[in-house]
C-alpha cells in the first residue's frame, strides 16, 4: 500500500482519486489577471494550484490566494531555499523543491524542520533540463531516479516522510521508465507529467500516451499536463484523460462517429453546437457520469446510441432519439438539442 499525503484537505496517494493539479501562467506583476486566472481555474477543476514562487515579493500573493479560491496552493521553489521557508510562513499548503538546485544539507534541513512544524508535505522534483549535456536515455533515467532517492535519504534522516515525487522530461519513452522505477522503489504518491512538451498539438498527444499509459498501470496519484497552452487547456486535458481511462467523472461524455461518405448530415456541427450548451453555466448541473452519442452512421449509428444513456442516430431527414437502449421516437434535425438536453433532465 502506498502512502498517503494531505494537501489542504485532499488525500493523496493510495487508493484516492487521482489531484488534477493547474499552475498559474500570468505575470505576478499583473495582480487582478493572476487572480482572475486562479478562479477561472478553480472553476474549470483544478484541485492544486501551482505558482513557481521567484523572489521575495512573490511570495506575497499566497495571502492573497488563499482568501480568493478554496483550494490549496502549492508553491514551486527553485534556487533559493529561503523562498520555501517564506512561502511555508505565509501557510502555502505544499512545497516543490528541486535536488538540483536546493541541494546544501544546511539549507534542506531549515526547509524540512518548517514543513515538518506547520505540517505542509514536499514534492520532491526532478526536471531533466536540469541536467547538462546530452545523455542517452537509460543515463537520463538513472540519473533523474539516483538525484530523488538521495534527496529522499536525507529527509527520511531528517524523520520526514510527508513527500511525494515528480520526475519528468519532454521524452515519452524516458518520462515512462523514469517513472515507473520511482513506482517499484517507492511508497511516496507519484506526481505525473511531462515538461517541455512543445507545439500544442503534438504536447498533447505525447502527454494523452505517456500520463495514460502510466495511469493504466496504476502509477500516479496526481498530475499536471504541461501544454503551450493555456492553464485552463491543461486542466482540461488533464480531465479528459483521466476520464478516458474510467479515474473520474467530470463531464457528461459525448461520443460521435468520425464520419465518412456514408453521413448525410453536418455532425461535426451539430456536435460542437451541443457541447457548447451543455457547457454553459446555465447546465452546468446535468450528471457527470451520463454518456451521450451523437451519431451520423447508418451503420453503427443505431447501436452506438442505443448503448449511450441517451443518444441521436441522424439519418438525412430526421433522426431517431434512443434512451437506455431503445428508440423512443423520431425528431428533426433542428430539434435535437432541446430534446437531448429535455431528455437529460
Amino acid at each position: 500500500m502506498k502512502s498517503v499525503v494531505r494537501v489542504g484537505s485532499l488525500k493523496i496517494g493510495a487508493n484516492n482519486p487521482v489531484v488534477v493539479k493547474g499552475m498559474i501562467k500570468s505575470s505576478f506583476d499583473d495582480r487582478a489577471g493572476l487572480i482572475k486566472e486562479a478562479k477561472a481555474l478553480e472553476k474549470e477543476g483544478c484541485q492544486i494550484l501551482r505558482i513557481a514562487i521567484e523572489k521575495k515579493q512573490d511570495a506575497q500573493i499566497i495571502d492573497i490566494l488563499k482568501s480568493r479560491i478554496n483550494i490549496p496552493v502549492e508553491a514551486d521553489i527553485h534556487f533559493d531555499y529561503r523562498l520555501a521557508i517564506l512561502s511555508l510562513e505565509k501557510g502555502v499548503d505544499c512545497l516543490r523543491l528541486n535536488p538540483l538546485n536546493i541541494n546544501k544539507l544546511k539549507q534542506i534541513r531549515q526547509v524540512v524542520a518548517l514543513a515538518k512544524d506547520k505540517d505542509i508535505p514536499i514534492r520532491v522534483g526532478v526536471n531533466s533540463g536540469g541536467f547538462k549535456g546530452k545523455r542517452s536515455e537509460d543515463l537520463l533515467v538513472s540519473s533523474m531516479a539516483k538525484e530523488i532517492f538521495s534527496y529522499i535519504k536525507i529527509m527520511e534522516n531528517l524523520k520526514f516522510k510527508k513527500i511525494m515525487v515528480s520526475a519528468k522530461a519532454p521524452s515519452a519513452r524516458v518520462t515512462l521508465k523514469v517513472n515507473q522505477l520511482l513506482y517499484k522503489k517507492l511508497d511516496y504518491p507519484i506526481h505525473l507529467g511531462l515538461t517541455a512538451t512543445g507545439p500544442f498539438y503534438e504536447g498533447l498527444i505525447k502527454s494523452s500516451i505517456t500520463l495514460g499509459i502510466l495511469l493504466y498501470q496504476g502509477i500516479g496519484s496526481a498530475l499536471r499536463v504541461s501544454l503551450n497552452s493555456s492553464s485552463l487547456e491543461e486542466v482540461k486535458a488533464a480531465k479528459v484523460i483521466l476520464q478516458s481511462l474510467g479515474l473520474g467523472f467530470f463531464y457528461p461524455e459525448i461520443i460521435s462517429c468520425p464520419t465518412c461518405s456514408r453521413c448525410k448530415v453536418d455532425l461535426r456541427a451539430k456536435v460542437e453546437k451541443f457541447k457548447k450548451i451543455l457547457n454553459s453555466n446555465s447546465n452546468n448541473s446535468y450528471n457527470k457520469k451520463v454518456k451521450i452519442a451523437l451519431m451520423g452512421c447508418p451503420v453503427n449509428g443505431p447501436g452506438e446510441a442505443s448503448s449511450a444513456d441517451i443518444g441521436i442516430a441522424f439519418g438525412k431527414n430526421y433522426g431517431v432519439l434512443f434512451k437506455e437502449g431503445r428508440p423512443i421516437k423520431r425528431i428533426g434535425h433542428k430539434l435535437y438539442s432541446k430534446v437531448l438536453l429535455d431528455s437529460l433532465k
